[in-house]
């Protein structure tokens, strides 16, 4: 049987076909459409005169559209999932090592920062530097790390870690964007010369699950994933 509204594509086989009738109609009964490439609407948002979405009745703005991930990439992270397997790179004493998320986080309450870029203006004057200041506060409310992670190679993080005087935090080079894309939280900074990046946020995770997460909604900023917003939560 063929679902109305669907055409079977000869280049697909039977498999392929089913899932992707049996995706619409799951987009169907949940009331989402597809505005463009990117976007999934449901009816009742709409667009404001500046082009941001909004809601059609309140007009509040949504600056959380849901991404289409046409390849069926992971979903953004959420509070209560496990962080997937991954490998970081870190400095140790002989140069490069690896070490996984278990490595990292099995058995330990990890507050973890996710930042676009070392040096990068918003990261370096904003972002991390709330960290190194709060460390020990951060560190006195039961947590046994710090670690911040960033597409970039080891060597930029460990000369990033050194030029801000981040003695005592940890840095987990993710320089395939493996991480950011296992947890739903890349971002394409390909406009900008940048390639893949993660995203900015902050979360606590404790033996590998996550209990809290902050995603900041504006790049350049970092408010809402910075030390202080976190102090208030832990």
């Amino acid at each position: 049987m063929v679902t109305a509204g669907f055409v079977p594509s000869p280049t697909l086989d039977v498999g392929e076909q089913r899932a992707r009738i049996e995706r619409s109609h799951k987009i169907k009964r949940l009331g989402i459409k597809r505005l463009g490439p990117c976007v999934w609407f449901k009816p009742d948002w709409a667009a404001s005169s500046t082009g941001i979405p909004c809601h059609a009745r309140s007009g509040a703005l949504l600056t959380r559209a849901i991404p289409a991930r046409d390849n069926e990439g992971p979903a953004m992270i959420q509070v209560g999932d496990h962080l997937p397997q991954a490998t970081f790179r870190v400095i140790g004493p002989e140069g490069p090592i690896a070490r996984t998320t278990d490595d990292v986080f099995k058995g330990r309450r990890v507050v973890l920062i996710g930042v676009p870029g070392a040096f990068t203006p918003s990261c370096h004057r904003n972002h991390l530097p709330g960290f190194v200041t709060h460390k020990d506060e951060i560190l006195g409310r039961g947590v046994d790390a710090i670690a911040v992670t960033s597409v970039n190679d080891v060597f930029v993080l460990d000369a990033w870690s050194k030029a801000s005087g981040a003695e005592g935090l940890e840095f987990l080079a993710d320089g395939n964007a493996d991480f950011a894309k296992a947890i739903g939280l890349e971002m394409d900074g390909t406009g900008f010369g940048l390639g893949m990046r993660s995203k900015r946020y902050s979360m606590l995770v404790e033996d590998g699950v996550v209990r809290i997460l902050n995603v900041e909604e504006t790049p350049s900023k970092a408010e809402a994933s910075g030390a202080e917003a976190l102090l208030k939560v832990l």
